[in-house]
């Protein structure tokens, strides 16, 4: 019944949009920017409006014509235009003259206006600015700013991802990884970069299943999505209050690429790494960077096939990296030493003739290659239609090691990834008070998670305060993503008078297939590395297998769609004041049924509840108003700003994990302790396809206390929405003196619904516990014991709010110089980040004193704080024809440091509600120097495989390593009898100089040579101690471990001072990163005719 009135809602709807006159068949994407227009009014000599007056735009370089001719009021627009230039544009009127523009140049959405006063009998000839930068329209009044190809070229940039060149925006915080410098993510004014969207041509490809770390297809391969070469423009955008634009509740990234002319035009180009261009280690031990060379190299070609006609653009890029994995053992780095890793590995490959690779130099191989193809088509002075297509394939080692944590070959995986992106787009003006646009993409994505080696269990040993990792990678035993994705967006425009009016929909189609089984081949936890090697019972063990084969390691499809329609009038009020306003509405609909645990939904214990409810299709209505105020007329003040409702779209992956954990698909076993049956020991037999692992029913035979499925499930809420956010924002734009203009803009977010999760299976007891100084904590107890420790809920919250204050002045001039300075100021709070793809992990890892269920508003992982951005680049040009060209760049960011948790790090969980775990969850209590004094601690006992004390440290040299520790923290010391606060401490401000210096060598007539040189950090370059980043694990500091309560009642800690220790010995919770702490140089050449 539920399936039927779905495809009714559907069906409706796909009559309303047939109305709109709409194409609407296999469908995606929410609509985005891929053109430009020009707009303005034509008038005789006394102002009044001429009607009928002919305006023709040529692109020069394709001889691509665009024409219109003036409305009531002589009003014009010329809409679908390519961005860039130079155009040339030509008005003219019967018995007037004709005016002619010339070096004119588009921006990426942004309409250039040009008002043109005709004189009878004259024929002039008058010059715009190249960038046009006065006459441009923000006409719908949101945060917006655009980025050129001149300035991609310009900018350095190693990676050459767009994350490098997004740092102009003030309101972006961009993440990068300490170990290799690949991107990690964008963060838009305090908002998580799951809810960005990134979109190419108009189609969408940032990764929406929500498992990237870049948050774009490839980015869990560490790979770009497309070659930044290919790309012309890039858009940034936070609130856009043109309803066309949608898909995203944090920023949205918007990207034209290339195409060719009607001149042939080709590139050949080589960049280098090698660790020659790579400075010291930033620790005390400043040595030198191991082995290691990132080549990229590729060629571009584009042309006509028929001139004034069809045209063309290829191109092909390959990048090929190897670096060294940092901390290795039995160097200063890391804690573990090579003689425990050899016992361990000497164990394995005699006992069980496993090979578990290496656990000292590793290497870390990570290739991609991407082919691009476009293909532009002027078939009449109507019709423009353009066809592209983006392949890319790229593969990743993934690895995990910290000064605290080594792990063996065998433990890594491989991340291949594969995507193939379509786009077909039509754009017809059809007269000067119709035009349509009309927008067709494919995306098929396959993603690959595979374990490194022999299939072994995931062996996990913590022996004190470190952890060892060994065997196939926990998750990564039965890994796989398939997508497949069908867009389509219409939107027919229409000019009367004063209002430009667009009515349009789009809808999306997802075909998606998730195979997540973690610990297929089983997976131990130790204690001790003697308890390991000496096969002692473990601490834990985990099983997950298909109920009906536990062999087979397949996943669970399912389908998404999601359909809009909007409508909005641009209406221009007055000559200096332009009002967009408008409304769409997005349906989300789950025609896939996932299955039915029928023993679950007849639970009285959770009555109401079933895992065969999705959340229901419901309209998301999201009004949005946007003005532009030129306040005198002449573009020298402008205010603009608006209010409006935006709607995103959740991580897919925290729909799909409904679909795989029912709790009868898969049996989930989880069992430590005293639940452990005291026989229980190591098992592996390579010649089993179950590889000799315990089954729900062995441990039963054993003793366990164990149901036939005691498995976690997922749920939904029936009325849980996408993610809806309030935004709006109010701006000051200024022209100065000198050529430089200023902006001041505030930006508030609220939220309206996002998601968070509750466990239904935990239950709040009567007792409480105190973790010092008396404050009281509740504890949780498990509510049915015939289920898995999380039956946990997907549903939303109102709670939450971003704000974001920022500045800017910026200079540009058509001798090359570009001049930018920046500030901008942002905090954000949430009740859960959503950081993870798994329910389990959103739900446990958010840090607590009430309870996981309980969460508070607190500070983002996502917090911004203050960010100083500045930028100056000089093109020199002399020489013959100034063809002999010298560009200089320097950038530089200014970041307070990421926000961080003080957790406990738990042997057992303290509350009771992150049950079958350690949960390193609560915050901790920051004792009174008294109380350290009173405090009880453990023993700390660290010996060999042989039995040899190697380390210890007694209970009073715990409390003085504590009572240091407190002493020393800003954040601690101030906050002495207190429960520490959810990010609460941030790490040290950065502040990173990159340098970029170009030299441009002609050869032959257009023929010429560049060479290049990046130097990323240049600051450490110059001194050892500059430049600094910082790395904190989880966004926590774990220094106290929680180890039982002793009989009186009283908690028990250990603080091995050993966690808290920096590169230079210090007690310090964060790391500095081993290579973006360091200055990077990279070599380019490049051929270009």
């Amino acid at each position: 019944m539920r399936l039927k009135q779905q495809h009714l809602c559907f069906m409706g709807f796909k009559k309303l949009l047939l109305t709109f006159s709409l194409l609407i068949t296999v469908l995606f994407t929410y609509a985005q920017v891929t053109t430009s227009s020009i707009t303005g009014v034509v008038t005789d000599s006394k102002g009044q409006g001429l009607i009928g007056a002919t305006v023709k735009a040529t692109h020069t370089p394709t001889g691509t014509i665009y024409g219109t001719t003036t409305r009531n009021g002589g009003e014009f627009t010329i809409p679908n235009m390519r961005v860039g230039g130079p155009y040339k544009v030509e008005v003219s009127f019967i018995s007037y003259g004709t005016e002619t523009f010339s070096d004119i140049f588009l921006k990426l959405g942004e309409p250039l206006k040009i008002n043109v006063k005709l004189s009878e009998g004259s024929t002039t000839l008058k010059e715009i600015s190249i960038t046009g930068t006065k006459n441009t329209v923000k006409g719908n009044g949101g945060t917006a700013m655009n980025i050129s190809r001149t300035q991609l070229n310009n900018l350095p940039s190693v990676n050459r991802s767009v994350q490098d060149f997004v740092r102009l925006s003030p309101q972006a915080s961009v993440s990068t990884n300490g170990k290799d410098g690949s991107p990690m993510g964008i963060s838009f004014g305090g908002q998580s970069n799951k809810y960005n969207q990134f979109a190419v041509d108009g189609a969408v490809t940032n990764d929406v299943f929500g498992l990237s770390a870049s948050g774009t297809n490839g980015g869990q391969a560490g790979a770009n999505p497309i070659s930044i070469e290919t790309i012309d423009q890039l858009q940034i955008v936070l609130n856009p209050y043109d309803v066309k634009q949608s898909g995203f509740t944090g920023g949205g990234i918007n990207a034209i690429t290339k195409s060719g002319t009607n001149d042939f035009h080709g590139a050949a180009y080589f960049f280098y790494q090698g660790q020659s261009l790579v400075g010291k280690a930033p620790d005390s031990t400043r040595a030198r960077y191991g082995d290691f060379t990132n080549k990229i190299f590729g060629a571009s070609l584009g042309g006509p096939i028929i001139k004034n006609k069809l045209f063309f653009y290829v191109n092909a890029e390959r990048s090929v990296r190897k670096n060294p994995i940092d901390f290795n053992p039995g160097t200063g780095s890391s804690n573990v030493t090579t003689d425990e890793l050899k016992s361990i590995y000497d164990f394995v490959a005699t006992k069980y003739k496993v090979d578990l690779g290496s656990y000292t130099d590793q290497e870390r191989n990570k290739p991609a290659t991407t082919l691009f193809g476009r293909i532009d088509w002027n078939i009449n002075s109507v019709h423009k239609l353009t066809i592209r297509h983006n392949y890319l394939n790229a593969s990743d080692l993934i690895y995990s090691r910290s000064n605290s944590s080594a792990a063996f070959a065998n433990n890594y995986y491989k991340f291949p990834s594969k995507s193939n992106s379509s786009v077909i787009e039509l754009n017809s003006n059809f007269s000067n008070k119709l035009s349509n646009e009309l927008r067709v993409g494919y995306n098929n994505v396959k993603d690959r998670r595979t374990y490194e080696g022999q299939p072994f269990p995931t062996v996990t040993i913590n022996d004190n305060g470190r952890t060892i990792n060994l065997g196939s990678e926990f998750s990564s035993t039965a890994n796989a993503l398939d997508q497949s994705i069908w867009t389509i967006t219409d939107n027919l425009t229409m000019y009367k008078g004063k209002h430009t009016i667009t009515v349009g929909a789009n809808a999306e189609i997802y075909k998606i297939k998730n195979t997540f089984i973690q610990g297929a081949f089983g997976s131990y936890t130790y204690d001790s590395i003697n308890g390991f090697i000496n096969n002692l019972k473990p601490r834990q063990y985990q099983i997950n297998y298909n109920t009906a084969d536990s062999t087979l390691r397949d996943g669970i499809g399912f389908k998404a769609a999601q359909i809009g329609i909007y409508a909005q009038d641009e209406w221009n009020v007055r000559k200096n004041f332009t009002l967009t306003y408008g409304v769409r509405i997005d349906i989300p609909i789950f025609p896939t049924t996932p299955p039915d645990n029928v023993a679950f939904s007849k639970d009285p214990s959770f009555a109401g509840y079933s895992t065969t409810t999705i959340p229901k299709s419901r309209p998301l209505i999201a009004p949005r108003i946007g003005f532009n105020w030129d306040v005198t007329n002449d573009g020298m003040t402008t205010i603009r700003g608006g209010v409006g409702i935006f709607t995103g779209r959740v991580p897919f992956v925290w729909i799909s994990n409904q679909y795989a954990n029912t709790g009868n698909v898969y049996t989930n076993v989880s069992l430590s302790g005293a639940a452990l049956p005291n026989n229980f020991r190591f098992n592996y037999d390579g010649n089993s396809p179950f590889y000799g692992q315990y089954s729900a029913a062995n441990l039963a035979a054993m003793g366990a206390n164990v149901g036939s499925r005691p498995s976690n499930i997922n749920l939904s809420d029936r009325d849980f929405k996408f993610p809806q956010m309030f935004k709006t924002n109010l701006a000051i734009e200024r022209k100065l003196p000198w050529g430089m203009s200023a902006t001041i803009e505030g930006n508030f977010t609220k939220t309206l619904n996002n998601a968070i999760w509750e466990n239904l299976n935990i239950i709040q007891s009567n007792d409480s516990i105190s973790l010092g100084g008396g404050i009281k904590r509740p504890t949780w107890v498990k509510k049915n014991k015939n289920w898995g420790d999380q039956i946990l809920l997907l549903k939303n919250t109102n709670e939450g709010y971003t704000y974001n204050i920022s500045g800017e002045l910026t200079k540009q001039t058509s001798n090359g110089l570009f001049l930018k300075v920046g500030y901008s100021y942002g905090d954000s709070y949430a009740v859960n980040d959503g950081t993870s793809s798994t329910a389990g992990s959103n739900w446990r890892f958010g840090p607590n004193v009430n309870g996981l269920n309980n969460l508070e508003l607190a500070r983002s992982n996502y917090s911004m704080g203050s960010r100083v951005l500045a930028v100056v680049s000089k093109t020199f040009k002399y020489g013959k024809e100034d063809k002999f060209r010298t560009t200089v760049t320097l950038f530089y960011n200014g970041q307070s440091g990421i926000p961080y948790s003080w957790v406990y790090f738990n042997t057992v969980d303290p509350t009771g509600d992150d049950l079958g775990s350690n949960g390193n969850n609560d915050l901790i209590y920051i004792p009174k120097a008294t109380e350290v004094a009173a405090m009880n601690f453990d023993l700390i006992s660290q010996k060999d495989s042989k039995g040899n004390v190697i380390y210890t440290r007694t209970p009073d040299q715990q409390k003085a390593d504590l009572e240091r520790l407190i002493t020393n923290d800003s954040y601690l010391s101030k906050h002495r009898g207190e429960n520490a606060k959810k990010n609460a401490s941030r790490t040290p401000f950065e502040n990173i100089f990159d340098f970029k210096i170009a030299q441009v060598l002609p050869i032959y007539k257009n023929h010429k040579v560049e060479i290049t040189f990046d130097i990323l950090n240049v600051g450490n370059l110059l001194n050892k101690d500059w430049g600094r980043t910082y790395f904190i694990a989880n966004n926590a500091s774990t220094p106290l471990t929680f180890r039982k309560f002793d009989a009186a009642g009283n908690a028990v800690f250990q603080y091995d001072r050993r966690r808290e220790i920096d590169g230079f010995g210090n007690e310090k919770p964060y790391f500095i990163n081993n290579f973006t702490a360091r200055w990077r140089g990279q070599l380019g050449l490049r051929y270009s005719f």
